[in-house]
Order: C-alpha cells, then structure tokens, then sequence
C-alpha cells in the first residue's frame, strides 16, 4: 500500500478508536503512523509520536478503564450504604490482604 493511502488509513483507525473512546486502537494506529512516517523518510513526526506514546501504557489504561467501568456498574446495583461499608474495608487495604479477605 502506498505510504500516503496507509497514513490516511491509520488517520481513519485513530479517529474510529477516539470516537468508540477505544485507546488501544488509538495507539495501535499511532504506532503505525509513526512506523508508516518513518518508513517514508520523516523520522522526525515518527520521533515525536513514539515519544509522546512512550508516556502510556495500553495495559494500564485498559485495566483503568476496565476498573472504571466495574466501578459505575457496582455504584448503580449497589446502596449507598454497602457502598460506605466497602469503602471502609478497602481504605488502606493491600492487595495481599484483600485476597486474604475473599479466599
């Protein structure tokens, strides 16, 4: 595929990725901007973007994401007041003692 075509491509797949508000596929196409600039001799918007890429990570912002949507799930079966109450146990809680806690 031509260079131009591609970068058009990967312009669509960013744009698709922020509307659905789907970031890996927002960084997916990103990577393959940068490779396609680069692959086109512009080493210099390559840089920029694999620099600013290098600020996120797919996983965490995943996992983020994954939490946030648990957590809007949970407040809307929940009641307040058993919200409260786990609050109150996770507060200061690690990890090592919250799974004591569920096994």
């Amino acid at each position: 595929m031509e260079t131009a075509a591609a970068r058009k491509k990967f312009l669509q797949v960013i744009q698709i990725g922020q509307a659905l508000n789907i970031f890996h596929l927002v960084y997916w196409g990103l990577v393959n901007l940068a490779k396609n600039y680069l692959t086109a001799g512009q080493s210099e918007p390559a840089l920029q973007i694999a620099l600013t890429l290098k600020q996120y990570s797919v996983e965490s912002k995943i996992v983020q994401d994954d939490g946030f949507s648990l957590m809007a799930e949970l407040e809307a079966r929940l009641s307040p007041q058993q919200i409260e109450a786990a609050i109150h146990l996770a507060v200061g809680s690690s990890i090592e003692s919250l799974l004591e806690r569920i096994e």
